[in-house]
Protein backbone atom coordinates (compact mmCIF):
# COMPACT_ATOMS: atom_id res chain seq x y z
CA UNK A 1 0.00 0.00 0.00
CA UNK A 2 2.84 2.64 0.44
CA UNK A 3 3.42 1.76 -2.92
CA UNK A 4 0.23 2.69 -4.19
CA UNK A 5 0.61 5.82 -2.12
CA UNK A 6 3.93 6.75 -3.32
CA UNK A 7 2.78 5.87 -6.98
CA UNK A 8 -0.50 8.37 -6.36
CA UNK A 9 1.46 11.30 -4.66
CA UNK A 10 4.39 10.93 -7.85
CA UNK A 11 0.99 11.17 -10.63
CA UNK A 12 -0.64 13.74 -9.05
CA UNK A 13 1.50 15.98 -7.68
CA UNK A 14 0.98 19.87 -7.87
CA UNK A 15 4.31 20.73 -8.68
CA UNK A 16 4.43 18.65 -11.87
CA UNK A 17 5.76 20.35 -14.93
CA UNK A 18 4.49 18.87 -17.61
CA UNK A 19 0.09 17.37 -18.19
CA UNK A 20 -0.04 13.54 -16.76
CA UNK A 21 -1.82 11.94 -19.07
CA UNK A 22 -4.15 9.72 -18.47
CA UNK A 23 -2.75 6.17 -17.49
CA UNK A 24 -2.95 3.15 -15.49
CA UNK A 25 -0.65 1.36 -13.47
CA UNK A 26 -0.50 -1.83 -11.82
CA UNK A 27 0.32 -1.58 -8.31
CA UNK A 28 -0.55 -5.41 -6.92
CA UNK A 29 -0.79 -8.85 -8.41
CA UNK A 30 -1.43 -12.03 -7.26
CA UNK A 31 -1.72 -15.62 -8.93
CA UNK A 32 -1.95 -15.58 -12.79
CA UNK A 33 -2.83 -12.74 -14.49
CA UNK A 34 -2.23 -11.70 -18.30
CA UNK A 35 -2.48 -9.32 -20.64
CA UNK A 36 -3.59 -9.08 -24.03
CA UNK A 37 -3.15 -6.14 -26.51
CA UNK A 38 -6.27 -6.08 -28.90
CA UNK A 39 -4.27 -3.67 -31.10
CA UNK A 40 -1.35 -6.78 -31.72
CA UNK A 41 -2.78 -9.66 -30.29
CA UNK A 42 0.13 -10.26 -28.27
CA UNK A 43 -0.14 -11.95 -24.61
CA UNK A 44 1.91 -11.44 -21.60
CA UNK A 45 1.88 -13.39 -18.36
CA UNK A 46 2.33 -10.36 -16.11
CA UNK A 47 4.53 -11.85 -12.74
CA UNK A 48 5.50 -9.55 -9.57
CA UNK A 49 8.33 -7.65 -11.77
CA UNK A 50 4.75 -6.14 -13.69
CA UNK A 51 4.26 -3.95 -10.29
CA UNK A 52 4.76 -0.23 -11.51
CA UNK A 53 4.23 -1.10 -15.25
CA UNK A 54 1.83 1.00 -17.20
CA UNK A 55 -1.35 -0.70 -19.00
CA UNK A 56 -2.09 0.55 -22.20
CA UNK A 57 -5.59 1.50 -23.91
CA UNK A 58 -6.77 -1.65 -25.85
CA UNK A 59 -5.86 -4.37 -23.53
CA UNK A 60 -7.55 -6.73 -21.94
CA UNK A 61 -6.40 -7.74 -18.22
CA UNK A 62 -7.47 -11.65 -17.64
CA UNK A 63 -7.24 -13.26 -14.14
CA UNK A 64 -7.24 -16.74 -13.32
CA UNK A 65 -9.06 -18.43 -10.89
CA UNK A 66 -6.18 -18.09 -8.06
CA UNK A 67 -5.62 -14.23 -9.60
CA UNK A 68 -6.04 -10.55 -8.98
CA UNK A 69 -4.46 -7.33 -9.80
CA UNK A 70 -4.79 -4.02 -8.43
CA UNK A 71 -5.02 -1.05 -10.52
CA UNK A 72 -3.97 2.54 -9.67
CA UNK A 73 -5.60 5.05 -12.00
CA UNK A 74 -4.16 8.13 -12.76
CA UNK A 75 -7.17 10.12 -11.05
CA UNK A 76 -6.32 8.19 -7.76
CA UNK A 77 -9.06 5.61 -8.37
CA UNK A 78 -7.87 2.37 -7.04
CA UNK A 79 -9.38 -0.64 -8.02
CA UNK A 80 -8.59 -4.58 -8.16
CA UNK A 81 -9.82 -7.16 -10.53
CA UNK A 82 -10.91 -9.82 -8.88
CA UNK A 83 -10.55 -13.86 -10.11
CA UNK A 84 -11.86 -15.28 -12.72
CA UNK A 85 -12.21 -11.82 -14.58
CA UNK A 86 -11.66 -10.50 -17.84
CA UNK A 87 -11.11 -6.84 -17.39
CA UNK A 88 -11.84 -4.77 -21.10
CA UNK A 89 -9.78 -1.33 -21.10
CA UNK A 90 -11.06 0.10 -24.03
CA UNK A 91 -9.93 4.17 -23.43
CA UNK A 92 -9.29 5.90 -20.43
CA UNK A 93 -9.17 9.71 -20.56
CA UNK A 94 -10.11 12.31 -17.95
CA UNK A 95 -9.82 16.22 -17.95
CA UNK A 96 -6.75 17.94 -16.23
CA UNK A 97 -7.29 19.15 -12.80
Amino acid sequence: MLFAFFVACTLLSPNTQADVGATILVVSLEGQVSSLSLEDDFKVELNPTAIGRKIDENSILVTGKDGSVGLLFSNGTLITVKPGTRFYLREYSQKAF
